[in-house]
């Protein structure tokens, strides 16, 4: 958990599902692909007031099969469900335009407050409702107490975004500027043609020439088209601007707006020259998405079960110290398993990274604590129980490597007489390895518990070799 860099949202809503469905691992990652279909519920249920239920349906298809979302539902990540609110708040928009009621008004200002508090990208729909009244030309909306009052309710999430924002700016990888612009659509524009095809994309910019002519037509639901406009008009500037890190899965919230008008730019296809041309370019459009962009993703190996099982068999005892040096998600993933598998009170996780160097929330400017000696005397003070070293990201931890100098340096580190033989190091072999999600790992060997004599704690060792990226989208 990170509660200050990240809002609470996601982590509520989290603590909601497993006081529900019990906090085990199946439990948490069914909550992923349950939010993945609620936003294809959404998307369904706005789009057929764009073209139909037909249109609609291939829409949230679409949607759960585009390779970034795939991705993004087999890990606990805060992006569907950002989609989810955001896409909410987008249709409670519309809704306001086109009827102009009090009830859809209040909606956008609670689904707005809820996106920003899922996730900080969530203030990219501050911009939302300027961006759609401009692009319908209903500027006399700005005078409406309605909007003022969703502005308000939106205005609640000002207090943490203000006590935080040292906290969030920490983690931002590039300074403000045209550099990172530039940068930012480098990167996201190709990534979404990537993950859609040039088929859908020119769906999607017939459906934006509906959306910019400003006078209502034969589709229903022309306010409607303006709200998801603007939603993904608004979630590519606020990424473009701020320059929090580039990653592609930031667009996850901009997808279903775009599939949205990519379908309404199909009927619009279909009003103008006929419905046998509109289904016949949308068959197009899905078998191209179909054979260059739909990828089954690989499951990846993750053995951070294994190396806690290990850990805590030779821990000696039910409660205790365990040091574990990696890569922010290898450490992560480690004190999730020691925990999800003991109750407590039981296992103290030391991560490497945090007891024993010091950086930014990206890991950049990374400075060591302690030399190695000192290093050693800390582990002695704290009484480690087990030391586990698991695999680390491109460009490794100074952490990782102060660990692994320390073992090399002082084989005799304080704790509790590790149970070998003194004449051989023993050895468990296990059958897996220790990996991180969304890759796919070549094992080069087991992890293994050792320890040699005159050592006094077990170090579980993971060594790992890594292969490709499963889809090739990150």
């Amino acid at each position: 958990m990170a509660i200050g860099h990240w809002p609470p949202g996601f982590y509520v809503v989290q603590a909601i599902w497993m006081l529900l469905f019990g906090p085990s691992r199946v439990s948490i990652l069914l909550l992923m692909p349950a939010i993945t279909a609620a936003v294809a519920a959404v998307m369904f249920l706005a789009g057929r007031r764009l073209a139909g239920p037909w249109w609609a349906a291939g829409a949230a298809v679409v949607f759960v099969c585009v390779p970034m979302v795939q991705a993004n539902t087999g890990m606990v990540m805060a992006e569907s469900l950002l989609a989810l609110s955001g896409l909410l708040a987008a249709y409670s928009f519309g809704r306001y335009l086109e009827t102009g009621a009090t009830r859809p008004a209040l909606w956008f200002g609670v689904w707005s407050l809820a996106t920003i508090l899922v996730k900080g990208n969530g203030w990219s729909l501050a911009l939302l409702p300027l961006v759609a009244l401009g692009i319908t030309g209903r500027w006399r909306k700005i005078r409406d107490w309605r909007l003022w009052a969703a502005a308000a309710i939106v205005a609640l999430a000002l207090p943490w975004q203000i006590a935080t924002m040292g906290m969030v700016g920490n983690g931002w990888e590039a300074p403000w500027g045209l550099s990172y612009v530039r940068a930012s659509l480098n990167s996201y524009v190709p990534a979404l043609t990537r993950n859609l095809g040039f088929a859908i994309l020119a769906l999607a910019a017939f459906g934006f020439l509906c959306a910019f002519r400003r006078r209502p037509d034969q589709f229903h639901g022309d306010a409607m088209l303006a709200a998801l406009a603007a939603l993904f008009l608004c979630v590519l500037l606020f990424h473009a601007v701020v320059p929090a890190n580039l990653d592609s899965r930031r667009l996850i919230l901009a997808l279903p707006p775009l599939l949205l008008i990519a379908v309404h730019g199909a009927a619009w296809l279909g009003g103008r020259f006929g419905a046998r041309i509109a289904w016949g370019i949308a068959v197009a459009a899905g078998a191209w998405f179909a054979l260059r962009v739909f990828t089954i993703p690989q499951k990846p190996v993750d053995c951070s079960s294994d190396a806690a099982q290990v850990a805590l068999q030779i821990s000696l005892g039910p409660s205790g110290r365990l040091l574990v040096a990696g890569g922010s998600s290898s450490e992560g993933a480690f004190v999730a398993e020691v925990a999800r598998r003991e109750k407590r009170p039981g296992h103290c996780v030391l991560r490497a990274s945090k007891m024993l160097m010091d950086s930014d929330w990206s890991g950049a400017g990374a400075k060591l604590r302690y030399s190695t000696g000192a290093a050693e005397e800390k582990i002695e003070s704290l009484g480690v129980a087990a030391i586990v070293l698991g695999p680390v990201e491109s460009g490794g931890f100074p952490s990782v490597a102060l660990t692994r100098h320390m073992i090399d340096a002082y084989p005799r580190i304080a704790g509790n007489q590790c149970p070998s033989k003194p004449a051989a190091p023993a050895r468990r072999l296990c059958s897996a390895m220790w990996g991180r999600a969304g890759r796919t790992l070549l094992p080069s060997s087991s992890i293994s518990a050792e320890c040699s004599a005159g050592q006094s704690v077990p170090v579980v060792q993971t060594r790992l070799g890594w292969g490709q990226a499963s889809n090739g989208n990150e």
